[in-house]
């Protein structure tokens, strides 16, 4: 990647160097980042084509960061490691003044294909993301619904945190964490930090949930898994301990 310039894949002509142009081929392919800084999206970032590897790491300086819109994996064999995402809500109040209510989650990975409830590829598998930092959500920060099949993923060494609680979201205030599904999951060594809900919500037998910090958490869920050596750090607003 050699530009942080993005377009809109809907209405604008592709550019050449840039991270949206980089995913789209498909085979296997590794992502290198040859400048870094904050790349403005257009769009949200879709990854439908499977065998991709985003190898954030490589970027010189201060890294990568992803602006205005999240990004959706929805096929299997993917790696996204050492980026920042931050979508916040500029987009959501612009669209909000238009009358077209707008909230984003940071990351998600779904069941394949799946939009309203359909799930046109069976499973979505051997998803992994490392080292990541997740930050100003309007839904949730990240999360893997309980939608269709997904299998074998893995979520390690992030930072889960500040969703923005009172912004564009329909519901009003919904500054949320994580949903976590699907089969054989592992989810470890994450700070998940200054959430209102969600911190995470686990809707699956997932598979391990280990090694994480917890501050402030709220409420309290239940589900068949390996709870093993997380932290519950006790914040200002806490009520009740995720036990």
């Amino acid at each position: 990647m050699t530009t942080l310039d993005d377009y809109d894949p809907e209405q604008d002509a592709p550019i050449a160097g840039s991270l949206r142009k980089a995913i789209e081929p498909g085979g296997p392919r590794t992502v290198l980042f040859r400048v870094s800084g904050t790349i403005e999206l257009k769009a949200s970032l879709q990854i439908y084509k499977p065998f991709l590897t985003l190898a954030g790491q490589s970027a010189p300086g201060d890294g990568i960061c992803l602006k205005n819109y999240g990004v959706a994996v929805r096929t299997s064999e993917v790696i996204i490691r050492y980026l920042r995402l931050r979508p916040g809500d500029e987009v959501g109040k612009r669209k909000a003044k238009l009358g077209d209510p707008y909230s984003t989650d940071v990351l998600t990975i779904y069941a394949g294909d799946w939009i309203a409830g359909r799930t046109k590829e069976a499973s979505t598998h051997n998803v992994i993301i490392d080292h990541c930092s997740f930050s100003w959500a309007s839904d949730e920060t990240v999360s893997i619904p309980n939608i269709g099949t997904s299998t074998h993923n893995t979520v390690q060494w992030c930072l889960i945190s500040e969703a923005l609680n009172d912004s564009t979201h329909n519901k009003g205030p919904h500054g949320f964490g994580s949903i976590l599904g699907g089969k054989n999951a592992s989810f470890h060594h994450h700070l998940y930090a200054h959430l209102t809900e969600r911190a995470p919500a686990i809707s699956a037998d997932i598979g391990n949930f280990r090694n994480n910090v917890i501050y402030d958490a709220q409420g309290f869920g239940s589900g068949n898994f390996n709870y093993v050596c997380n932290y519950i750090r006790r914040g200002r607003t806490q009520r009740v301990f995720w036990w």
